[in-house]
């Protein structure tokens, strides 16, 4: 990316294009909100409404904190039924929209939702 001190995901080129900032691909280094962070205080929760994520971390604004994982398709109708699907912001080569399709199998990260 052309970034010269933080990276927003707004402005940054690699943000735009659906990219996650690496030290190969940008200089911005800890600054950068558009670099995957793993964290170990990321715990699974059981709430009265069903499952759930929590830190005792701060998380900023457009903070990057997991990779969301599971089933790529392009079936709207299988996406219906599913409580755990997330429309991927660039379409397929053809096209089509994408989902990204965490109920059969997916991280800790489907759980993730915000409650503030």
């Amino acid at each position: 990316c052309r970034c010269s001190y933080e990276c927003l995901p707004l402005q940054c080129w690699n943000a735009v294009s659906d990219v996650f900032c690496t030290d190969e691909n940008c200089g911005s280094g800890a600054d950068c909100a558009n670099r995957v962070r793993t964290s170990s205080r990321i715990e699974l929760i059981d709430t009265p409404k069903g499952l759930g994520d929590r830190t005792s971390d701060w998380l900023s604004s457009w903070e990057v904190v997991g990779e969301y994982t599971g089933v790529l398709t392009t079936s709207e109708d299988s996406i219906r039924e599913s409580h755990y699907a997330l429309m991927m912001g660039t379409p397929s080569a053809d096209g089509q929209i994408v989902f990204v399709d965490a109920a059969a199998c997916g991280g800790i990260i489907r759980h993730m939702n915000h409650s503030c």
